[in-house]
Protein backbone atom coordinates (compact mmCIF):
# COMPACT_ATOMS: atom_id res chain seq x y z
CA UNK A 1 0.00 0.00 0.00
CA UNK A 2 2.91 2.33 0.68
CA UNK A 3 3.99 2.00 -2.94
CA UNK A 4 0.44 2.25 -4.26
CA UNK A 5 -0.28 5.54 -2.48
CA UNK A 6 3.31 6.84 -2.58
CA UNK A 7 3.46 7.30 1.18
CA UNK A 8 5.84 6.11 3.87
CA UNK A 9 5.05 2.74 5.44
CA UNK A 10 4.64 4.35 8.87
CA UNK A 11 1.97 6.70 7.49
CA UNK A 12 0.02 3.73 6.11
CA UNK A 13 0.36 1.86 9.41
CA UNK A 14 -0.94 4.88 11.34
CA UNK A 15 -3.98 5.15 9.06
CA UNK A 16 -4.71 1.43 9.43
CA UNK A 17 -4.42 1.71 13.22
CA UNK A 18 -6.84 4.67 13.19
CA UNK A 19 -9.31 2.84 10.92
CA UNK A 20 -9.57 0.07 13.50
CA UNK A 21 -9.48 2.44 16.51
CA UNK A 22 -12.37 4.47 15.10
CA UNK A 23 -14.20 1.20 14.33
CA UNK A 24 -14.57 2.10 10.66
CA UNK A 25 -13.79 -1.54 9.85
CA UNK A 26 -13.68 -4.73 11.90
CA UNK A 27 -10.15 -6.10 12.27
CA UNK A 28 -11.42 -9.68 12.58
CA UNK A 29 -13.04 -9.46 9.14
CA UNK A 30 -10.52 -7.36 7.21
CA UNK A 31 -7.18 -8.56 8.54
CA UNK A 32 -5.50 -11.95 8.41
CA UNK A 33 -2.33 -12.88 10.26
CA UNK A 34 0.09 -15.41 8.83
CA UNK A 35 3.01 -16.88 10.76
CA UNK A 36 6.08 -17.95 8.85
CA UNK A 37 9.56 -19.15 9.72
CA UNK A 38 12.66 -17.08 9.19
CA UNK A 39 15.59 -18.25 7.10
CA UNK A 40 17.41 -19.41 10.21
CA UNK A 41 14.32 -21.39 11.32
CA UNK A 42 14.79 -20.11 14.86
CA UNK A 43 12.25 -17.30 14.71
CA UNK A 44 8.62 -17.10 13.69
CA UNK A 45 7.43 -13.91 12.03
CA UNK A 46 3.82 -12.75 11.87
CA UNK A 47 2.68 -10.89 8.77
CA UNK A 48 -0.63 -9.01 8.65
CA UNK A 49 -2.50 -9.00 5.35
CA UNK A 50 -5.41 -6.66 4.66
CA UNK A 51 -8.36 -7.04 2.33
CA UNK A 52 -9.62 -4.57 -0.27
CA UNK A 53 -11.85 -2.69 2.22
CA UNK A 54 -8.76 -1.60 4.15
CA UNK A 55 -6.95 -0.55 0.98
CA UNK A 56 -9.90 1.61 -0.09
CA UNK A 57 -10.24 3.16 3.39
CA UNK A 58 -6.54 4.01 3.51
CA UNK A 59 -6.80 5.41 0.00
CA UNK A 60 -9.56 7.82 1.01
CA UNK A 61 -7.48 8.96 3.98
CA UNK A 62 -4.25 9.60 2.07
CA UNK A 63 -5.90 10.82 -1.18
CA UNK A 64 -9.31 12.35 -0.32
CA UNK A 65 -11.80 12.38 -3.23
CA UNK A 66 -11.77 16.19 -3.28
CA UNK A 67 -8.15 16.22 -4.49
CA UNK A 68 -8.48 13.40 -7.00
CA UNK A 69 -8.97 14.17 -10.70
CA UNK A 70 -12.56 14.01 -11.92
CA UNK A 71 -11.78 11.07 -14.18
CA UNK A 72 -10.16 9.07 -11.36
CA UNK A 73 -11.35 5.50 -11.40
CA UNK A 74 -10.93 3.16 -8.46
CA UNK A 75 -10.99 0.29 -10.95
CA UNK A 76 -7.93 1.72 -12.68
CA UNK A 77 -6.01 2.00 -9.42
CA UNK A 78 -7.04 -1.43 -8.18
CA UNK A 79 -6.10 -3.06 -11.48
CA UNK A 80 -2.47 -2.19 -10.67
CA UNK A 81 -2.47 -4.03 -7.34
CA UNK A 82 -0.90 -7.45 -7.49
CA UNK A 83 -3.60 -9.72 -6.05
CA UNK A 84 -2.66 -12.16 -3.35
CA UNK A 85 -4.09 -15.65 -3.57
CA UNK A 86 -6.26 -15.02 -0.48
CA UNK A 87 -7.50 -11.57 -1.62
CA UNK A 88 -5.35 -9.80 0.96
CA UNK A 89 -2.54 -7.35 0.32
CA UNK A 90 0.72 -6.53 2.07
CA UNK A 91 1.32 -3.02 3.37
Amino acid sequence: MAMLFDRDRTVIQRHIRNIYKEEELDRNITCAKFAHMGIDKDQTYVTELFNLDVIISVGYRVCPPAVLPVNFSIDYTLSHIQPHKNNFAFI
